[in-house]
Parts: structure tokens; C-alpha cells; sequence
């Protein structure tokens, strides 16, 4: 009976403790950690905070078109068929867009293009597309420094000198990898921080560090994309 009550008695402290802990570093609270960390990638919008955005009043429908696309593609250095390349990828949507026409769409059988699909990446274009549209309407410049935007991140290093134009790039340095880790035990990854936390503003004041100087090299990020979000 002792040994039940020490136990109980200890879970609950436990508990306690890491719920302390993951509000502390800015985490979701455990059990909606653990969910997220465990979910397929289809899965894990509706695991995070989300909001809906209302359609346009006056919608433009996309002119269509025919393309014909290559018989084969490289991918992981093997040559194979488009088909062969979408089940590799697990895709369930693929579409080409070029010049303003869709001139491709296909759909995996079981979905269609009135399903709601999660997006991802196609979000950095949709914000260097934002960006591009502020800059041409003059209201920032792409020389401008991220600080300019956000004094309180000014720390004395080469992250001081991020422009947008290297944020657009993808060359700011900021060192925050897009390595993603798989399973918990990569939890403690700052790319996983950033994909998790519930307060990007505080993410970014934690992880400053630098990998290179701004616009010396270009490397694939989302850490760049986040800033430029937050412009």
C-alpha cells in the first residue's frame, strides 16, 4: 500500500514538474508535445494553434493549360518515372502553376481539389511574395536590417546585420538548421523548438547564434522564412 501511495505521489510530482518545465521553455504542455511529436506530418495542423482566413469577396479563377511534363526525374540520385517519384514522395497533390495557368493537376486517388491538404513550405513563397509586394510598394527596403524591425533582438553580432534581401535569400547565417529530428528524442532541437514553441518572438531572442556571416553562403531554412514573417 505504501509502495501505491510513494508512486502516486511521485507521478504527480513528476507531472507537475515537466508541465513546470515546458511552459518554462515555451513548449505545449506534455501530452500535446507528445501528439505532436508522434503525429504523421497530414496530422499535425490540426494539432497546433490555427485560425481560418476568409476567402476573397471577388475570387480570380487560375486559367488552365496543358503542359507535358518530363517522363522521368532524378530524385536521390535515381532516375524514375514521374508516378514512381509522387508514390517515393508520398504526395497527394502535385500541381504546376507557370506564368499565372495551372498547367498541371493531379490528386492521389481518395482526395480531390476541394480537400483542405496541409501546405508547409509553400508558405516561404507566399510570404517572399508579401515582402516582394511591400518592397515594391516602398514600404520596407531589402537592405534593410532585421533590427531595423526589431531593436530589442540587437546583440552585437552578425546577426545585427541580417537584411531582408539575405532573409529572401536564404543566407542570413542564423544558426538554426533545418536538420528535423524524428521521434522525441529530437525534441531538443532548435528546429523543433521553433516548429513547437508557443512564442516564436521568445525563440528567436534564444537563438541568435550565428553559423556564418549574413550573405556568405545560402542554406535552406525556415528560420529565415519565420523572420521575415514576423516583418
Amino acid at each position: 500500500m505504501k509502495f501505491v501511495k510513494r508512486t502516486l505521489i511521485f507521478l504527480i510530482i513528476f507531472s507537475l514538474a515537466l508541465f513546470g518545465f515546458t511552459k518554462v521553455i515555451r513548449y505545449p504542455d506534455p501530452i500535446s508535445a507528445i501528439r505532436l511529436g508522434l503525429a504523421p506530418a497530414s496530422k499535425t495542423p490540426t494539432l497546433m494553434p490555427w485560425h481560418e482566413i476568409a476567402p476573397s469577396e471577388k475570387p480570380i479563377e487560375i486559367p488552365k493549360g496543358d503542359e507535358v511534363l518530363p517522363t522521368e526525374v532524378q530524385y536521390l540520385k535515381t532516375t524514375m518515372s514521374w508516378q514512381e517519384f509522387l508514390d517515393e514522395t508520398y504526395t497527394n497533390a502535385f500541381l504546376v502553376i507557370r506564368n499565372g495557368v495551372l498547367t498541371h493537376e493531379w490528386y492521389r486517388e481518395g482526395f480531390t481539389a476541394e480537400q483542405r491538404l496541409p501546405s508547409y513550405s509553400v508558405a516561404k513563397t507566399m510570404t517572399s511574395i508579401m515582402i516582394g509586394q511591400l518592397i515594391e510598394a516602398g514600404k520596407i527596403k531589402e537592405l534593410d536590417y532585421f533590427i531595423d524591425y526589431f531593436p530589442e533582438y540587437k546583440n552585437g553580432s552578425a546577426f545585427d546585420r541580417v537584411t531582408v534581401k539575405s532573409l529572401l535569400d536564404m543566407q542570413s547565417g542564423v544558426g538554426v538548421s533545418d536538420n528535423y529530428p524524428t521521434g522525441p528524442q529530437g525534441w531538443g532541437v532548435a528546429i523543433a523548438q521553433m516548429y513547437a514553441t508557443t512564442d516564436l518572438n521568445w525563440f528567436i531572442g534564444n537563438n541568435r547564434k550565428m553559423f556564418f556571416e549574413p550573405g556568405l553562403n545560402a542554406e535552406y531554412r525556415s528560420v529565415d522564412t519565420q523572420m521575415l514573417g514576423m516583418i
